[in-house]
């Protein structure tokens, strides 16, 4: 996806690209460590966008990826 950066939000240096019909939002992943749950995620975004697939992930054992985590699943 290619974005014209005149026509966005740029905040401290950041571009910031509001979601639309261009641009949805699919998942969430939430970090290992991270103090929030699914159920305040679900929150921010409501509960009209309960097509995004919200996850608990973790680092893998053996391998350079990034896991769901089964313990939350």
């Amino acid at each position: 996806m290619f974005v014209d950066l005149e026509s966005i939000e740029r905040v401290n240096g950041l571009y910031f690209q509001k979601f639309d019909s261009t641009l949805r939002l699919t998942d969430i992943f939430i970090g290992h460590s991270a103090s929030v749950d699914k159920e305040k995620v679900l929150d921010f975004v409501g509960e009209n966008e309960l097509s995004i697939r919200i996850v608990k992930v973790r680092p893998a054992f053996k391998s350079f990826k990034i896991v769901v985590d089964q313990r939350s699943a």
